[in-house]
C-alpha cells in the first residue's frame, strides 16, 4: 500500500460559466494565493463520482462547493464529517414516470 501524503489538498468545486455555482473555485484560487506550505489546491469543474480519484493518496481533503439546501441563507457556511452521510448500497430501476427519476430501494442484509 502506498503511503498518504501529509500535504492538505483543497478541491474547490464548480463552474466557471455559472456565477453562483463558482464559489469553490474561487476558494481555491484564493488560498492558493495564500501560499500556504504543505497546502495544494486544484479546482475541478466535476462532481459526484468524478471526484474519488482527485482524492486518492492524500490523508486530508477539503472540499469547498456550494449547495442548495433550502434550510439556510445563501453565503452560510457548512461543515461536515463523514457520519453525516449515509453510506448505503441501493438497487435503482429505470424511468417511473415521475419526473425521469429512477426507483431506488435500499439493499437488505
Amino acid at each position: 500500500m502506498s503511503q498518504l501524503s501529509d500535504t492538505i489538498l483543497v478541491i474547490g468545486l464548480g463552474s466557471p460559466i455559472m456565477s453562483d455555482d463558482a464559489i469553490g473555485l474561487e476558494v481555491a484560487e484564493e488560498i492558493e494565493r495564500m501560499g500556504f506550505p504543505d497546502v495544494e489546491t486544484r479546482q475541478e469543474p466535476i462532481g459526484g463520482l468524478d471526484i474519488i480519484p482527485q482524492l486518492w493518496g492524500y490523508r486530508n481533503v477539503i472540499i469547498v462547493d456550494a449547495i442548495q439546501t433550502r434550510q439556510y441563507e445563501p453565503g452560510t457556511v457548512m461543515f461536515f464529517d463523514p457520519e453525516d452521510f449515509f453510506f448505503g448500497v441501493f438497487f435503482c430501476f429505470g424511468n417511473t414516470g415521475a419526473g425521469n427519476a429512477p426507483y431506488c430501494e435500499e439493499a437488505q442484509s
